[in-house]
Protein backbone atom coordinates (compact mmCIF):
# COMPACT_ATOMS: atom_id res chain seq x y z
CA UNK A 1 0.00 0.00 0.00
CA UNK A 2 2.70 2.53 0.38
CA UNK A 3 3.48 1.53 -2.62
CA UNK A 4 0.45 2.76 -4.32
CA UNK A 5 0.21 5.58 -2.06
CA UNK A 6 3.49 6.87 -3.55
CA UNK A 7 2.52 5.80 -7.09
CA UNK A 8 -0.82 7.28 -7.44
CA UNK A 9 -0.94 9.90 -4.57
CA UNK A 10 -4.39 11.41 -5.89
CA UNK A 11 -6.24 8.63 -7.82
CA UNK A 12 -10.07 9.74 -9.02
CA UNK A 13 -10.95 5.96 -7.45
CA UNK A 14 -9.78 3.09 -6.15
CA UNK A 15 -10.58 -0.40 -6.98
CA UNK A 16 -10.03 -3.47 -4.58
CA UNK A 17 -10.63 -6.75 -6.34
CA UNK A 18 -10.18 -10.39 -4.82
CA UNK A 19 -10.66 -14.06 -5.97
CA UNK A 20 -12.14 -16.94 -3.42
CA UNK A 21 -9.95 -16.54 -0.17
CA UNK A 22 -8.93 -12.81 -1.31
CA UNK A 23 -12.81 -11.37 -1.86
CA UNK A 24 -13.07 -12.35 1.92
CA UNK A 25 -9.51 -10.28 1.93
CA UNK A 26 -11.42 -7.77 0.38
CA UNK A 27 -13.43 -6.55 3.47
CA UNK A 28 -9.96 -6.21 5.39
CA UNK A 29 -8.13 -4.13 3.04
CA UNK A 30 -10.56 -1.87 2.68
CA UNK A 31 -10.17 0.09 5.69
CA UNK A 32 -6.63 -0.01 5.31
CA UNK A 33 -7.10 1.43 1.65
CA UNK A 34 -9.21 3.73 3.32
CA UNK A 35 -7.19 5.33 5.41
CA UNK A 36 -4.67 6.10 2.56
CA UNK A 37 -7.81 7.44 0.23
CA UNK A 38 -10.19 8.88 2.99
CA UNK A 39 -11.97 10.94 -0.34
CA UNK A 40 -11.39 8.74 -2.85
CA UNK A 41 -14.61 6.46 -4.05
CA UNK A 42 -13.58 2.81 -3.35
CA UNK A 43 -14.77 -0.17 -5.64
CA UNK A 44 -14.89 -3.32 -3.68
CA UNK A 45 -15.48 -6.28 -5.82
CA UNK A 46 -15.68 -9.59 -3.79
CA UNK A 47 -15.37 -12.60 -6.14
CA UNK A 48 -16.43 -15.86 -4.67
CA UNK A 49 -15.75 -14.96 -1.10
CA UNK A 50 -19.14 -12.93 0.01
CA UNK A 51 -18.74 -14.53 3.75
CA UNK A 52 -21.66 -16.83 3.80
CA UNK A 53 -20.33 -19.40 6.68
CA UNK A 54 -21.92 -21.14 8.84
CA UNK A 55 -21.72 -20.73 12.84
CA UNK A 56 -18.23 -20.30 14.03
CA UNK A 57 -16.01 -20.52 10.39
CA UNK A 58 -15.67 -16.91 10.31
CA UNK A 59 -14.02 -16.20 13.62
CA UNK A 60 -11.66 -18.98 12.86
CA UNK A 61 -11.24 -17.55 9.94
CA UNK A 62 -10.45 -14.77 11.05
CA UNK A 63 -8.28 -15.80 14.16
CA UNK A 64 -6.11 -17.68 11.40
CA UNK A 65 -5.60 -15.41 9.03
CA UNK A 66 -4.59 -12.77 12.43
CA UNK A 67 -7.40 -10.66 10.68
CA UNK A 68 -9.46 -10.06 13.90
CA UNK A 69 -7.83 -6.47 14.54
CA UNK A 70 -9.49 -5.13 11.37
CA UNK A 71 -12.86 -5.73 12.84
CA UNK A 72 -13.80 -1.86 14.32
CA UNK A 73 -14.37 -2.09 18.03
CA UNK A 74 -17.86 0.41 16.91
CA UNK A 75 -19.11 -2.75 15.03
CA UNK A 76 -20.71 -4.71 17.99
CA UNK A 77 -22.08 -7.54 15.60
CA UNK A 78 -19.62 -7.62 13.03
CA UNK A 79 -20.87 -11.50 12.12
CA UNK A 80 -24.41 -12.32 12.31
CA UNK A 81 -25.29 -15.18 15.04
CA UNK A 82 -25.59 -17.63 11.95
CA UNK A 83 -21.47 -17.05 11.17
CA UNK A 84 -21.81 -14.92 7.98
CA UNK A 85 -20.45 -11.72 7.62
CA UNK A 86 -22.93 -9.34 6.35
CA UNK A 87 -23.47 -7.31 9.13
CA UNK A 88 -19.51 -6.05 8.39
CA UNK A 89 -20.49 -5.43 5.22
CA UNK A 90 -23.46 -2.91 6.03
CA UNK A 91 -21.40 -1.47 8.34
CA UNK A 92 -18.28 -0.87 6.27
CA UNK A 93 -21.38 0.54 3.99
CA UNK A 94 -22.96 2.58 7.00
CA UNK A 95 -19.45 4.50 7.81
CA UNK A 96 -18.24 5.19 4.22
CA UNK A 97 -20.66 6.79 2.04
CA UNK A 98 -17.79 6.23 -0.88
CA UNK A 99 -18.12 2.48 -0.95
CA UNK A 100 -19.39 0.62 -3.91
CA UNK A 101 -20.03 -2.54 -3.06
CA UNK A 102 -20.21 -5.50 -5.93
CA UNK A 103 -20.32 -8.94 -4.59
CA UNK A 104 -20.14 -11.89 -6.90
CA UNK A 105 -21.04 -15.91 -6.45
CA UNK A 106 -22.14 -18.45 -8.06
CA UNK A 107 -25.41 -19.95 -6.66
CA UNK A 108 -24.47 -23.42 -5.57
CA UNK A 109 -20.21 -22.47 -5.21
CA UNK A 110 -19.22 -25.92 -4.16
CA UNK A 111 -15.87 -24.81 -3.51
CA UNK A 112 -18.07 -22.62 -0.71
CA UNK A 113 -20.98 -24.28 -0.22
CA UNK A 114 -19.65 -28.28 0.22
CA UNK A 115 -16.03 -28.11 0.43
CA UNK A 116 -15.12 -24.98 3.17
CA UNK A 117 -18.31 -24.90 4.42
CA UNK A 118 -20.02 -27.82 4.53
CA UNK A 119 -23.44 -26.33 4.10
CA UNK A 120 -24.39 -28.03 0.45
CA UNK A 121 -25.45 -25.97 -2.04
CA UNK A 122 -29.67 -25.92 -1.33
CA UNK A 123 -28.85 -24.23 2.11
CA UNK A 124 -25.82 -21.95 0.74
CA UNK A 125 -28.03 -20.91 -2.37
CA UNK A 126 -30.21 -20.36 0.20
CA UNK A 127 -28.66 -17.84 2.52
CA UNK A 128 -26.84 -16.52 -0.17
CA UNK A 129 -29.81 -15.18 -1.69
CA UNK A 130 -31.15 -13.91 1.79
CA UNK A 131 -28.27 -12.14 3.14
CA UNK A 132 -27.09 -10.60 -0.30
CA UNK A 133 -31.00 -9.22 -0.63
CA UNK A 134 -30.74 -7.90 2.76
CA UNK A 135 -27.33 -6.00 2.30
CA UNK A 136 -28.68 -4.47 -1.15
CA UNK A 137 -31.91 -3.58 0.57
CA UNK A 138 -30.36 -1.70 2.96
CA UNK A 139 -28.00 -0.14 0.80
CA UNK A 140 -29.98 0.43 -2.38
CA UNK A 141 -27.32 1.50 -5.06
CA UNK A 142 -24.24 1.03 -3.40
CA UNK A 143 -24.37 -2.83 -2.97
CA UNK A 144 -25.17 -5.08 -5.96
CA UNK A 145 -24.73 -8.83 -6.21
CA UNK A 146 -23.74 -10.77 -10.00
CA UNK A 147 -25.47 -14.37 -9.04
CA UNK A 148 -25.60 -16.96 -11.77
CA UNK A 149 -27.23 -20.15 -11.30
CA UNK A 150 -24.07 -22.38 -10.89
CA UNK A 151 -21.56 -24.22 -8.92
CA UNK A 152 -18.59 -23.12 -10.14
CA UNK A 153 -15.99 -21.17 -8.53
CA UNK A 154 -14.48 -17.32 -8.98
CA UNK A 155 -15.05 -15.56 -12.37
CA UNK A 156 -12.61 -13.06 -12.33
CA UNK A 157 -10.00 -15.82 -13.03
CA UNK A 158 -12.23 -17.56 -15.76
CA UNK A 159 -14.78 -16.51 -18.68
CA UNK A 160 -15.75 -12.62 -17.82
CA UNK A 161 -17.95 -13.89 -20.45
CA UNK A 162 -20.37 -15.50 -17.50
CA UNK A 163 -24.18 -14.11 -17.66
CA UNK A 164 -26.39 -13.15 -15.20
CA UNK A 165 -29.86 -12.00 -15.28
CA UNK A 166 -28.74 -11.11 -18.78
CA UNK A 167 -26.00 -9.67 -18.35
CA UNK A 168 -22.00 -10.65 -18.58
CA UNK A 169 -19.52 -10.20 -15.53
CA UNK A 170 -17.39 -7.90 -17.78
CA UNK A 171 -20.56 -5.91 -18.73
CA UNK A 172 -21.37 -5.87 -14.87
CA UNK A 173 -17.73 -4.66 -13.52
CA UNK A 174 -17.80 -2.08 -16.25
CA UNK A 175 -21.06 -0.51 -15.10
CA UNK A 176 -19.81 -0.83 -11.81
CA UNK A 177 -16.88 1.29 -12.35
CA UNK A 178 -18.68 3.88 -14.45
CA UNK A 179 -21.82 4.23 -11.82
CA UNK A 180 -23.56 3.22 -14.62
CA UNK A 181 -27.80 3.27 -13.70
CA UNK A 182 -27.17 -0.43 -15.67
CA UNK A 183 -25.21 -1.48 -12.36
CA UNK A 184 -27.82 -3.18 -10.65
CA UNK A 185 -28.31 -7.09 -8.81
CA UNK A 186 -28.11 -9.64 -11.63
CA UNK A 187 -29.14 -13.25 -10.87
CA UNK A 188 -30.69 -16.60 -13.04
Amino acid sequence: LDVAAKAFPAPRRVVIAGVSAGGFATAYALPLVRRLYPDVRIYVINDSGVGVLPPGIMGKMLSEWNAEKFIPSSCLDCTTQDGHFSNYYRWQLSEDPRLRLGMMSYTRDTVIADGFSDMGGDLFEQVLATEMAGIEEAYPGRMHYFMPSGTFHTFLLGSLQVTAGGMTVAEWIAAMLDDSPEWTSKSD
